[in-house]
């Protein structure tokens, strides 16, 4: 494939892949905020993707325990 086509083509893949982040809610409203995760949880890395699960879940689990975190009042 010539040089051209090739850097043709990755500037299309970037730029499609880009106008759908660019394009997604936010997903932080005033009382929560939504995460999302990419791993494997089948096949021959599902053991990595299901620990990453884990150990995700276990985290928010931990913060949601704690009390809230207040910011200190602003200095004068």
């Amino acid at each position: 494939m010539p040089r051209q086509s090739l850097y043709g083509l990755t500037v299309a893949l970037f730029a499609t892949a880009f106008a759908g982040v660019a394009l997604a809610d936010p997903g932080v409203t005033a009382d929560k905020i939504i995460f999302g995760q990419a791993a494997a949880l089948e096949g021959p890395a599902s053991a990595l993707g299901q620990g990453m699960r884990d150990g995700i879940k276990a985290a928010f689990a931990e913060a949601n325990m704690s009390p809230p975190r207040r910011s200190p009042p602003p200095r004068s």
